[in-house]
């Protein structure tokens, strides 16, 4: 009798626990007279960092990526059972909570301009808090690492909307959390074995307008005035 042999394709290499040291986050705004390059490669990205800073420390929460889907239902006449499911709108966004209580995220939490400096004053500064909040567009920078294991996320265009509660008090760290919605695509850099393995072609050259910030549409800048760097 013929016994049934399988084949193991399990591989707890490929399994990831991420969060070491050099995991980061960038975040920038999008000016409508500007464009930024965005990293390609591992290498590039510390290039990119000597003019762009991360936001320094996160939150041990993490930075989870949430998707929603909604999908539409088609039935048939007979038996009313369900023949085809066509989904109709994609929703990807991120949870960021920052630590610092820097410009960086100053910025980007209270969508303040830059600060002033107090007369008779060396070292205290002044930042004036808009009453309402605007939809802020920006590009974003996610690198996971874990051991010599890295993934890192790009997104030329996402919206920062949604603020967390920004606590005050002596048994917790204050968080500025930041809910960044993707907008269009996106890509992903990793040395993950598998994808090597499994890698088609080489990236190279025409890939520009893919990691190129987009131009904002008219009416559409949210720098007017002086903005941190």
């Amino acid at each position: 009798m013929a016994t049934l042999e399988t084949v193991d394709v399990r591989n707890a290499d490929n399994a990831r626990a991420y969060g070491d040291s050099d995991t980061d986050v960038w975040l920038g705004r999008i000016h409508r007279d500007q464009t930024v390059q965005l990293p390609r490669s591992s290498n590039d990205l510390v290039k990119f960092s000597e003019t762009h800073p991360p936001l320094g420390w996160l939150s041990e929460d993490g930075v989870p990526f949430d998707t929603d889907i909604d999908s539409e239902e088609f039935k048939g006449l007979q038996g009313s059972q369900i023949i085809k499911n066509k989904i109709t709108q994609t929703n990807r966004s991120a949870t960021i909570q920052a630590l610092e209580e820097s410009v960086r995220v100053g910025e980007l939490y209270w969508d303040h301009g830059a600060p002033k400096k107090v007369a008779g004053s060396t070292n205290e500064t002044i930042v004036d808090l808009p009453g309402s909040l605007k939809t802020l567009d920006c590009w974003a920078i996610f690198k996971f690492t874990d051991g010599e294991n890295f993934v890192i996320y790009v997104w030329p265009h996402i919206q920062i909307t949604d603020r967390g509660t920004l606590d005050h008090k002596n048994d917790d760290l204050s968080l500025y959390e930041m809910t960044a919605k993707f907008i269009g695509d996106g890509y992903m850099i990793t040395n993950n074995a598998d994808y090597a393995k499994h890698a088609e072609g080489t990236d190279g050259e025409g890939n520009d307008e893919a990691n190129t910030t987009p131009e904002l549409p008219a009416g559409e800048d949210d720098t007017e005035g002086e903005k941190a760097a």
